[in-house]
């Protein structure tokens, strides 16, 4: 255990009581029963858990679990248990928890500006926000590496990975909820006495910036997935139209073939040395004049000139 006493003149005296994963929850017995029994209760909890209420004398108190994942890997997560009212700060830890890194510039430095434990654990928020935000920027590459795929060449292995990022999203937005409750948990708790205080309104502000780039993402996710909806049903239909053009233009073929392969003994041009070839002429030329009805028509648009070299269809 390794405490964080603010005491200077300008602001009220306050503590911040770190506790790591392991140690002895007997080892609050000497500050107060309440704090050493909540500590007793919270040691197994993994899931998220906001409480606000408050203490006999009316303190008020923001106490839970907050399942938090520093990196980008949702699995990695870890519980980080708090119980915050404006005098004290206590917070339990997994053992692997940087403390060292919060008594370094800047945090330092806005530690010393609280006017409690109540701001003090707004720090904390924006220091594992801070770590989340970082997070988002493996995500930002892929994402964008994803729509520079779909630019170059849109195939239909890319809805499986616009379906991927999709879902990772869906994760980075739950991962943020218990944040976003968090801040308003301190504003429900502490009302005015955390409301104007500088640090209370960095975190807000950091969560609205990182809500409003969770937002931008799934707008470009949705641009992709229509893109892709809009290119396979271009397709789709270029492909009906072709094979509707192919069956057109074989038809005369098909026509004059099946009646070639009737049972009669009299077939027209059946006894004629070139009639075989007058037939192949005929085919060719019904053929012809089909093509050029449908393209008189505007039927056949792009469809049999071949697609350029840097089309993206």
């Amino acid at each position: 255990m390794n405490d964080y006493t603010h005491d200077e003149a300008s602001a009220p005296k306050w503590r911040w009581i770190r506790i790591r994963s392991g140690q002895a929850a007997t080892e609050m017995a000497d500050y107060d029963s309440e704090t050493a029994d909540w500590l007793r209760s919270v040691s197994e909890r993994t899931a998220n858990l906001i409480v606000v209420s408050e203490k006999a004398n009316g303190e008020a108190v923001l106490y839970g679990t907050l399942a938090h994942s520093g990196g980008e890997e949702p699995d990695g997560a870890a519980a980080i248990h708090f119980h915050a009212t404006a005098a004290r700060l206590v917070t339990l830890m997994p053992a692997s928890f940087a403390y060292g890194r919060l008594d370094e510039s800047p945090w330092r430095e806005r530690l010393a500006r609280c006017t409690g434990g109540h701001e003090a654990f707004a720090v904390l928020l924006g220091f594992l926000a801070q770590r989340f935000h970082a997070g988002l920027d493996g995500y930002e590459a892929r994402l964008g590496s994803l729509e520079a795929a779909m630019r170059s060449r849109n195939r239909k292995v890319l809805m499986d990975r616009i379906l991927e990022r999709r879902h990772e999203l869906i994760e980075w937005s739950l991962r943020l909820a218990p944040f976003r409750e968090l801040g308003d948990a301190l504003n429900e708790a502490f009302m005015d006495d955390i409301a104007d205080r500088p640090e209370y309104r960095r975190l807000i502000l950091q969560l609205e910036r990182i809500e409003r780039l969770l937002g931008t993402y799934e707008d470009g996710i949705d641009t992709l997935l229509s893109m892709d909806d809009a290119v396979s049903s271009f397709r789709g239909n270029e492909i009906m139209k072709t094979l509707t053009i192919f069956t057109a233009l074989f038809t005369p073929a098909t026509v004059i073939g099946a009646l070639w392969g009737m049972n009669f003994e009299k077939l027209p041009l059946a006894g004629w040395p070139s009639g075989f070839a007058a037939c192949c002429a005929a085919i060719l030329l019904i053929t012809a004049l089909i093509y050029v009805w449908l393209w008189r028509k505007g039927w056949t648009g792009d469809l049999l000139r071949g697609r350029s070299r840097d089309s993206r269809l």
